[in-house]
């Protein structure tokens, strides 16, 4: 059995992100995010990597792995997978955190067991990267709420969801 967890931030729409970058700063989300991954292993392609800010390069106190066709990926304190097959295999002996991007998302949404989705209450126009849609096999539970504030300027909740069936 697989341990994937997938953790993300979309809109109302399910964009994830436009131009290369996360249409949003929300301080609150970016603190769980750090809590809900730090120890654990993390996976992303490499436009993730590569629209991660400097000094977050490799995300600090996480395993950080790399899903890249090109195994001579330029990625320092990286681990660097050429194949989904290899992210699959590691998967089956512990937690896997996938943190985007869409095609990384999509690639592993039918292995996943666990979404941790926080949900942005605002519609991003012209949004060019998108999470996957979920269908029938998931059900959610709001494990928070954030209203907005001076350092979160959109409301959102985070989500937990489980598969309830294959």
């Amino acid at each position: 059995m697989h341990k994937i967890t997938m953790i993300v931030a979309k809109d109302l729409n399910g964009v994830i992100g436009k131009q290369g970058k996360v249409p949003w700063h929300l301080r609150a989300d970016m603190l769980h995010f750090k809590s809900t991954t730090e120890g654990k292993i993390v996976i992303m392609g490499r436009k993730t990597y590569d629209s991660l800010p400097a000094k977050f390069k490799p995300l600090p106190n996480r395993w950080n792995v790399i899903l890249t066709r090109n195994q001579n990926f330029p990625a320092p304190k990286c681990t660097i997978l050429t194949s989904p097959e290899e992210v699959l295999q590691l998967s089956q002996l512990q937690e896997v955190f996938v943190i985007g991007g869409e095609k990384i998302y999509k690639l592993f949404m039918p292995f996943a067991s666990r979404l941790i989705v926080t949900e942005v209450n605002v519609e991003v126009i012209d949004g060019d990267a998108f999470f996957p849609p979920m269908d029938q096999t998931w059900s959610g539970r709001i494990i928070k709420g954030v209203e907005t504030d001076e350092k979160n300027p959109f409301s959102f909740w985070i989500v937990e969801y489980t598969r309830t069936r294959v």
